[in-house]
């Protein structure tokens, strides 16, 4: 989910009249992007073709499918950013920033936190 969709249905919940949220829980998202870890890798293939993505023969048969549909009943609540235009904004953003590398340390927290 996009950074601005969330801060954007934040908004929304915090805007509703008090009975219509309170003591809710939402799941932020659609149910159109209910993607697997694998669906979103072959997305950002198709951005940056030089990726390896791991091995596919473990198949994990865990349940991820999330329902959004009360967010969008009862807030109106509808992604405005697809994952294809994420994975372009994080592609543009790596190119106007070519020092900027996911291998750094501090993307790890196990290797960041014995780095102090």
């Amino acid at each position: 989910m996009h950074g601005q969709d969330v801060a954007r249905a934040f908004l929304l919940a915090s805007q509703a009249p008090t009975e219509k949220v309170n003591g809710q829980v939402f799941n932020v998202g659609s149910n159109a992007m209910n993607f697997t870890i694998g669906q979103i890798g072959e997305a950002v293939l198709k951005h940056f073709p030089l990726a390896k993505l791991n091995d596919h023969s473990i198949v994990d048969h865990r349940d991820y499918r999330v329902d959004f549909s009360k967010i969008k009943s009862l807030l109106g609540f509808e992604p405005a950013f697809d994952l294809d235009r994420g994975v372009r904004e994080i592609k543009g953003y790596l190119e106007e920033n070519p020092k900027l590398t996911y291998l750094d340390d501090i993307y790890y927290n196990v290797k960041y936190l014995f780095k102090k």
